[in-house]
C-alpha cells in the first residue's frame, strides 16, 4: 500500500500525471494508441515503484478520459537512475479487442477456451420425465424398491484469466443458482444450474492485469416433476433439488398424532399394508384422485452468483461470417 508521508508536494507512493500524450491516429481518422506520463516518489532507494505500491493509476482495461476507444494495456516505471527516489511510469492506451464482441472489464479478460458436454449421473426414478407425475404401480401403490435410471447432465466449461484473486468466487464453488441466470446463451431457471471454481496463479508479476486464470464448469439438471399430485398443469423443473415421494406407513390424524396405516387384510379383518401409503401435502391419508404428492429437498446451498460475473453470451468475433456468407462467398 502507498506510503502517505511527504516529500515537498510529493505525497510517497501517490502518482501525479505530468504530461498528456497526443493520440497516434488511423488511416480513418481514428485514435489507434496514445501515452501518458506519471511520476511517483518511492520512500526509500531499495523499494522498487509498482502497481501493487503505487496508487493514482488507472487499471489495465480502463478506458482513457480523452480517447474512448481507447483502454489501458500497459503501464511501465523506470527509475530516474540509482540513489533516486522518483520513479518515471508509462502509461499506454490502445484500441479496444476487436476480437470479442464482449469487453472486458478491468478485472474479468476474454474467454480463453468454452466447452459443452454432458455427465451422466444415476438417480432414483421418482417422477415420469415427461409429465412429471409420481412413478406408481397399476394400483396406485408406490414400488416397494427404488428403480434406478440414468441420466444425462449439460456442462458447459471455460476459462477466463482475470486480474483478481477473489476468494469469495471460490466460496461458490458447489452452490446452486438462487434465480434465473443466463449463462453462454443459455438460461437456467432457478436451482438447475451448478457451479465449480478452479483458481490458478500463473505467478506472473509482470502481466498483473491477468494473473489469475479461473476455470469455470456450469453442470444444469433437468428434472420435471408434478408436485401437486393431481391431472392438469404443467410440471415444475426443479433442478438439482431432489423429489421425493410423500409415502409411509403411518399418517398424521386432526390432532397431529401419528396413526399407523390399516388395510383389508381380504379376510374381513384389517391389517398393517405391506406397502407404503400415499401421503398428502400435510402428512394426512392421499384424498380420492391423488396421484401422489412430490415434495423436494436442497442437497446444495443455493447463492447469488453475481460476484463471478458470468457471461450471458458467448464471445463472437467482429470478423466472423454471416450466416448469408459461406467459404469464398459474399
Amino acid at each position: 500500500m502507498p506510503d502517505n508521508t511527504k516529500i515537498g508536494a510529493f505525497t510517497v507512493g501517490v502518482a501525479r500525471p505530468v504530461k498528456f500524450g497526443t493520440a497516434t491516429m488511423d488511416s480513418h481518422g481514428s485514435a489507434a494508441s496514445v501515452s501518458d506520463e506519471y511520476v511517483v516518489l518511492m520512500p526509500d532507494t531499495e523499494t522498487r515503484a509498482t502497481t501493487a505500491n503505487t496508487s493514482g493509476l488507472p487499471d489495465i482495461g480502463d478506458t482513457h478520459g480523452t480517447y474512448a476507444a481507447l483502454t489501458c494495456s500497459e503501464i511501465q516505471f523506470t527509475s530516474r537512475g540509482e540513489g533516486s527516489l522518483v520513479w518515471d511510469i508509462s502509461v499506454s492506451y490502445e484500441r479496444k479487442s476487436a476480437e470479442s464482441k464482449t469487453t472486458p472489464t478491468s478485472d474479468e479478460g476474454n474467454i480463453t477456451a468454452l466447452e459443452w458436454g454432458t455427465v451422466s449421473h444415476q438417480t432414483d426414478l421418482v417422477c415420469d420425465a415427461v409429465n412429471g407425475r409420481a412413478v406408481l404401480n397399476t394400483a396406485g401403490d408406490p414400488y416397494q424398491d427404488a428403480i434406478q435410471t440414468e441420466s444425462c447432465d449439460i456442462q458447459i466449461h471455460f476459462a477466463r484469466k482475470e486480474r483478481k484473486a477473489n476468494l469469495d468466487k471460490l466460496k461458490l464453488s458447489g452452490t446452486i443458482n438462487k434465480a434465473e441466470v443466463k449463462i453462454l446463451g443459455w438460461t437456467f431457471p432457478k436451482h438447475t444450474a451448478r457451479v465449480q471454481v478452479h483458481l490458478k496463479d500463473t505467478l506472473d508479476t509482470e502481466a498483473r492485469a491477468m494473473r489469475y486464470e479461473y476455470d469455470y464448469t456450469i453442470t444444469a439438471r433437468t428434472c420435471n416433476v408434478k408436485l401437486d399430485g393431481y391431472e392438469g398443469g404443467d410440471p415444475t423443473n426443479v433442478g438439482w433439488d431432489v423429489p421425493m415421494l410423500e409415502a409411509g406407513f403411518q399418517y398424521l390424524d386432526g390432532d397431529g398424532q401419528k396413526v399407523k396405516f390399516l388395510v383389508g387384510d381380504g379376510k374381513g379383518g384389517l391389517a398393517e399394508p405391506a406397502m407404503p401409503q400415499l401421503l398428502s401435502s400435510t402428512g394426512g391419508p392421499a384424498s380420492e384422485g391423488s396421484k401422489g404428492v412430490i415434495t423436494t429437498y436442497a442437497q446444495f446451498p443455493e447463492a447469488d452468483w453475481g460476484v463471478l460475473k458470468l457471461p450471458a453470451e458467448i464471445p463472437t468475433r467482429t470478423n466472423d461470417p454471416t450466416p448469408n456468407q459461406t467459404e469464398g462467398g459474399s
